[in-house]
């Protein structure tokens, strides 16, 4: 795309709770936390601050612009790769991201036990041409259940694209008339162990 519009990509973080805002700057792509916006953290498993560049941690944020509903401390269920305070590139004293991982439990468990986060398994190509809604069931390491919805799908690509997404997984594709949604309404990409009933 940089290359068709000679320009460059930028990226940013946001969520629609508004505690947490990061992006680009000119000239590195890393993300830059807007301090104004929010203070933002990185937590680690056990809660405690993340310090250490190439760390990685979850977003938990308090909002400055959230007047009558504010946010404080809110777990946003994200992920970010630490990488410091400043950036050398445009010399703004902020918080630098590295990378945004994922979300906390949005990851699929390999045979070997690594976690692969659906935010590196990308869509933006036709794999999912046609297909309405999708969720990765997982009850084992290795062995995903792909559910979707959607008469037009193509399930030939769809097996081609996941394969290459996913290699090394086994893939079974399960066409299904709804994705159920949780009391909150949200449909999740990813389940694992004893929610992966099918419908």
């Amino acid at each position: 795309m940089a290359e068709v519009f000679d320009g460059r990509i930028f990226d940013h973080y946001g969520h629609y709770e508004c505690a947490a805002l990061a992006g680009y700057c000119e000239g590195a792509d890393t993300y830059h936390v807007l301090p104004q916006y929010g203070y933002a953290e990185l937590l680690d498993e056990d809660g405690h601050l993340v310090t250490e560049p190439g760390q990685v941690g979850e977003i938990v944020a308090t909002s400055f612009i959230m007047h009558a509903t504010p946010m404080i401390r809110y777990r946003t269920g994200d992920l970010a790769e630490f990488g410091g305070w400043g950036c050398s590139e445009c010399g703004r004293e902020v918080q630098i991201w590295r990378r945004i991982v994922g979300r906390e439990q949005e990851y699929l468990e390999a045979a070997d036990g690594r976690r692969v986060y659906m935010t590196a398994v990308n869509f933006h190509d036709n794999t999912l041409a046609g297909v309405q809604a999708v969720q990765f069931r997982q009850v084992q390491p290795g062995v995903v259940t792909v559910c979707y919805v959607g008469q037009e799908a193509n399930e030939a690509r769809m097996r081609r694209g996941l394969e290459r997404k996913l290699d090394g997984f086994t893939l079974e594709l399960c066409q299904v008339e709804a994705i159920e949604r949780t009391a909150r309404g949200k449909a999740q990409l990813v389940i694992r162990g004893d929610q992966c009933q099918l419908q």
